[in-house]
């Protein structure tokens, strides 16, 4: 039975262990401790082997890092230790009297979802390791950037072994403790693993046969190991640690079917896998996947309801102004009428140097795989469909022979693009994605726009795991992702990167007006192809959906100053379309709209990405069905179509003369475990001053990342609740507590005179304290509120703050930084446990 396999396990795998004779091995520890927070019980297991091994401390940041479960009852982590040490250990209790299980992390433990396709997946044989002529030889070194000759050096990037190139295998492995950020000290560890990699690949084909390492494979028998030795050593394994993270880059090149017969390359593979599996310092290895890329109607469905040439927030001055948008795609065509500055000529960079604030539209270009976009590309489109502003008055729009103005939602932001896309729209995306987000977040922009991702990926994975790290280490940056166009498949096909926690996924609903076809069922109708959710460990996803079939937008026209322009369909297109409206509502709250509806530049505040997508989200509306190509099927509030619903500003902010509802939001509060904040309200929708019969309020927080491949992947739980005449409400449809998602949303009908209680409670924590973000809409009057949080500082919106180069503002930052630390450092010794819940999670706004 189970219990007996498991225990045999057990067994097993602590022999191993012990034979292997490794001085520090990785073992997850599991504490259930009664009344205890995940931070507690993850601290009491920390102590716990500090004072076994001094070399198994962790210092208090990075605690999060190592969990790998959390619930109210139960919390996993890793930890690092001397095998020898804890098999002669008396008890296992710790010092809060609590017994933990200690498990030694095998290789079966370590390996992710996919990993096993490699070698046992007919498909992915045939696409990996199929016969392939004129093989580049990858372990020619990334060439380093020539500034003069910039098609020179990305023509060489590509050839040169590039990550997401289609001629080698991306493996991905997640190390158990931090890479040393030194230099010196990372490329030690580095040759250490790959010296042992090569080392145990020779004494494994020395074998008969070997285990893998992976759930229901076993044993495999050793076929031709001279030629895996040759294919394999010495050298052809390249592997590259990255400082100060737990990333470690492994790539094996493709063979061309001379050295090897097809059937034997699978068992060559297997015993890599075995081998690193096996490596002390490798918590989990996954196989990198490729990516693969993913405006009039859209105006008038996101901010006017749909009715026809209605944009009441363009009316009101929001339109994207002082905002800059960062996008990684195919290429920008910076010659299109859309982009194209008359007195400023767009100059590629190939590092991130500095930003361009004079230019009318692009402040920065980051030339990674090349410098233009292909003829009708994907990135021009996009970009078109964010920031696009045409000079000229009515361009054309491609053959359909009509003239129209197709500028972008926020047509008066400006853009930092990262190339991504060859000429053929060949994707080469650097990882870890944080080289995708720096350039556009350094050079001021605080929304990242990315029309493409993985297929058939739908767990938390490495890429989901970079970009939530990313947004918690910077939590004004809102990062928005299409959730893929492999609907028709059917559930749990939105893909990574798009299954983060934190990032807003966009699914694509039907269009209306010219961008409406025969057949099609309209706004409120989810298109076909949209990728349904929920994830693998059951988070809701998509998170919104909005227009995406179709989209009329700038089409490149590469070496020509064109004004073209051409409908696409996507989720590629609904993702832009979104992120534009995130720029709007950003604009709103750094403008004041915020306290009346009206702009008062006195109340405007610099928003934190959890409260922008708290807006979005608070105000989407459920559409009512699946267009399936003339039959239609029923959707529900939540469900894996929808999310929460198809984005519309009207519903999500109020603005005067043109809705009537009030907004309460709160932004940057920090709640610690346990702790709970109040708020009571009494409806007031008589009068004619404000009649919406609905109240709607959203919770979102900027979770830490998890490990990939997590089985419950929240760390942070927080709870909203409300309480109408006696009755307690709980969120996303549910008729309990969400423990799953970090972003949760109450709408009920309301009458005049109820009184509500709403509350936010932090109900179980693995760091300090956790930040969050409230938005709520409908006709209410505050009556009180109750705080146990701390309000974290947000600034006044200071205009033009965008457009800020950093190289000029660097010595002002560290100045600021410096200031800000040693304040905190006085403040620690008066404040003490508040102080520290402060210094815990701090958001941008306080650095």
């Amino acid at each position: 039975d189970v219990n007996s396999w498991w225990e045999n396990y057990t067994i097993n795998s602590w022999d191993f262990f012990m034979e292997s004779g490794h001085p520090r091995s990785p073992f997850l520890v599991c504490h259930g401790g009664e009344n205890m927070s995940g931070r507690e019980r993850s601290d009491d297991v920390l102590k716990f082997f500090s004072n076994l091994d001094n070399g198994a401390t962790y210092s208090q940041v990075d605690v999060a890092e190592n969990i790998i479960y959390n619930t109210e009852i139960l919390t996993c982590l890793f930890a690092v230790a001397l095998p020898s040490t804890l098999v002669n250990l008396q008890s296992y209790e710790t010092s809060k009297n609590v017994p933990i299980a200690i498990q030694p992390l095998v290789s079966e433990m370590k390996a992710a979802v996919n990993l096993g396709s490699i070698i046992t997946d007919s498909e992915f044989i045939s696409e990996w390791w199929g016969v392939i002529k004129n093989v580049t030889d990858f372990r020619e070194k990334l060439p380093k950037p020539d500034p003069e000759d910039i098609e020179g050096t990305v023509r060489r990037r590509q050839q040169s072994g590039n990550p997401i190139t289609s001629s080698s295998l991306k493996l991905q492995a997640t190390t158990c403790q931090k890479i040393p950020e030194n230099e010196a000290e990372r490329k030690n560890f580095q040759s250490q693993i790959l010296q042992n990699v090569n080392q145990y690949i020779s004494l494994t084909l020395e074998a008969d046969d070997f285990n893998v390492g992976i759930a229901r494979i076993g044993k495999m028998p050793n076929i031709s190991p001279e030629k895996c030795s040759m294919w394999l050593l010495p050298s052809s394994i390249k592997l590259q640690a990255i400082g100060n993270s737990r990333t470690i880059k492994i790539e094996i090149p493709r063979t061309d079917g001379t050295l090897l017969e097809n059937a034997w390359i699978p068992r060559c593979v297997g015993v890599v896998l075995s081998v690193l599996l096996n490596q002390m310092e490798i918590c989990h290895l996954s196989v990198r996947p490729d990516a693969v890329i993913r405006n009039m109607e859209a105006r008038w469905i996101t901010q006017g309801r749909g009715v026809s040439g209605y944009s009441p927030f363009y009316d009101a001055g929001l339109n994207g102004e002082g905002q800059i948008v960062a996008v990684s795609d195919t290429g920008l065509d910076t010659k299109s009428c859309y982009f194209r500055d008359e007195t400023h000529v767009v100059m590629p960079q190939l590092e991130n140097v500095g930003v361009d604030t004079a230019h009318r539209k692009v402040v920065q270009y980051i030339a990674y795989a090349d410098q233009t976009d292909a003829p009708q590309g994907h990135g021009t489109h996009v970009v078109g469909s964010i920031v696009g502003r045409s000079l000229v008055e009515k361009p054309l729009l491609g053959t359909l022979g009509t003239k129209l103005n197709q500028n972008g939602i926020a047509e008066n932001a400006k853009i930092s693009f990262y190339d991504i896309g060859d000429s053929s729209q060949a994707l080469y995306v650097p990882y870890p994605y944080n080289q995708v987000l720096i350039p556009g977040y350094d050079a001021g922009a605080k929304v990242h726009s990315a029309s493409w991702g993985s297929v058939n990926v739908n767990y938390y994975s490495e890429g989901a795991a970079e970009f939530d790290e990313f947004m918690y280490y910077h939590q004004d940056f809102l990062i928005l992702v299409a959730a893929g166009n492999s609907g028709d498949a059917g559930l749990n096909t939105v893909s990574d990167p798009a299954t983060a926690k934190n990032i807003i996924s966009v699914g694509a609903t039907e269009s209306l007006g010219s961008s409406f076809i025969s057949g099609m069922q309209g706004m409120d109708y989810l298109a076909s192809f949209s990728s349904r959710g929920p994830t693998k460990d059951g988070r809701i996803k998509p998170d919104v959906v909005a227009p995406g079939f179709f989209v009329a937008s700038a089409s490149a026209v590469p070496q020509s100053e064109s004004c073209a322009l051409r409908l696409e369909a996507g989720t590629s297109m609904s993702t832009p379309i979104t992120a534009g409206n995130a720029l709007l509502v950003r604009q709103y709250f750094e403008e004041g709209f915020h306290k009346s509806g009206k702009k008062n530049v006195e109340n405007g505040i610099k928003p934190t990405a959890a409260l922008v997508k708290a807006v979005l989200m608070n105000g989407a509306q459920y559409i009512l069905g699946v267009s399936n190509q003339g039959v239609t099927s029923e959707t529900r509030p939540y469900d894996e179509n929808q999310g929460f619903g198809r984005i519309s500003l009207l519903d999500s902010l109020p603005l005067a003369g043109h809705n009537t509802i009030n907004g309460k939001y709160v932004d940057g509060r920090a709640l610690q475990s346990s702790k709970n904040d109040f708020f009571n309200i009494t409806v007031d929708n008589q009068g004619g001053k404000c009649e919406s019969s609905i109240l709607s309020v959203t919770l979102v927080w900027t979770d830490h990342s998890s490990r990939p491949s997590c089985s419950k992947c929240l760390l942070n739980d927080l709870d909203l609740v409300v309480v109408m005449d006696g009755v307690k409400y709980h969120p996303n449809g549910r008729d309990n507590r969400d423990d799953i998602n970090n972003a949760e949303r109450i709408k009920l009908d309301v009458k005049n005179g109820d009184t509500l209680i709403i509350g936010i409670a932090a109900s179980n924590l693995v760091t300090e304290a956790q930040h969050y973000a409230m938005a709520m809409t409908g006709c209410f009057n505050v009556n009180s509120e109750s705080f146990e949080s701390i309000q974290d500082h947000i600034p006044k919106a200071k205009p033009g703050i965008g457009d800020i180069n950093r190289t000029k503002w660097a010595p002002v930052v560290i100045v600021v930084v410096l200031v800000t630390c040693i304040s905190f450092w006085f403040i620690r010794k008066k404040m003490q446990k508040n102080d520290a819940l402060r210094l815990a999670q701090p958001t941008p706004e306080m650095e």
